[in-house]
């Protein structure tokens, strides 16, 4: 486990993880209610038709985060573990599944290493991979997602993963791997993506990411006028997938 990253979220978690839903710990760190309100609705938008879709089944939900979408999963009638590296978050998640009375059993344990008695039927990643900086971590938890599923189980990213290389908003603890990384490390692990579809538009928010960073006001006025872009982003999504900045990726475990 990165002792690095786990401090990182868990400091995420202690600071926001009682704040808006946890949406800013969770979503754009420490960012105001309306942008994180459009960033959820536009990956609520993008996993719509699978969530609808599931039901009944073993679900890993793995940076599971406070347990937004563990909560739902489990809703909607399926058994749901949720995994995170940050002890803080995981208290967080149990803490929101007894108030929603749902059966989620949460552990603490990293992607890229964590080991669990059992395989699952999806595997599901929200933003979870971006956050894993180092190239052989990145590869480890592909394979190790992968590992935890049943045969022709399906697993599903929603990450940064732009159509062509782009480093201008990397960090020390993000990664913005083109959509070519992905392919790259699912065929070493024995997976095949099924289908790609776009989140929100990449020059929105990479325009978005580099303002917050150099204008001392930008936070408020990108905040602000989250909303007012949001109609752009939803349609990107749907009409010019290759042009999004964040993707859903669905690949099946075919080993």
């Amino acid at each position: 486990m990165s002792t690095e990253r786990a401090a990182y979220w868990e400091e995420r978690a202690l600071r926001y993880g009682r704040v808006d839903r946890g949406l800013p710990a969770v979503c754009a760190y420490g960012m105001p209610r309306l942008y994180n309100w459009a960033i959820d609705t536009c990956q609520r938008h993008a996993l719509s038709a699978l969530l609808a879709r599931w039901r009944d089944l073993d679900i890993l939900d793995a940076g599971c985060g406070v347990g937004r979408w563990s909560i739902e999963l489990a809703q909607r009638a399926n058994r749901v573990v949720g995994l995170d590296l940050s002890e803080n978050m995981i208290a967080l998640a149990r803490e929101n599944g007894r108030r929603a009375r749902v059966d989620c059993r949460f552990t603490v344990g990293d992607v890229s290493s964590a080991r669990l008695p059992q395989r699952f039927d999806v595997a599901l990643a929200v933003t979870v991979l971006q956050h894993v900086v180092g190239d052989h971590e990145f590869g480890a938890a592909i394979r190790n997602l992968i590992a935890h599923l049943k045969p022709s189980g399906t697993l599903v990213l929603l990450e940064v993963a732009p159509t062509r290389l782009t480093s201008s908003c990397d960090s020390a603890t993000f990664r913005a791997r083109p959509l070519s990384a992905y392919r790259t490390q699912l065929a070493n692990a024995n997976a095949e993506i099924v289908s790609v579809r776009g989140v929100d538009a990449q020059f929105l928010r990479t325009l978005q990411l580099a303002a917050m960073r150099k204008l001392p006001l930008a936070r408020a006025v990108v905040a602000a006028t989250a909303p007012l872009a949001l109609p752009l982003d939803l349609a990107a999504g749907h009409l010019f997938p290759s042009r999004c900045w964040h993707k859903v990726i669905v690949a099946k475990h075919v080993g």
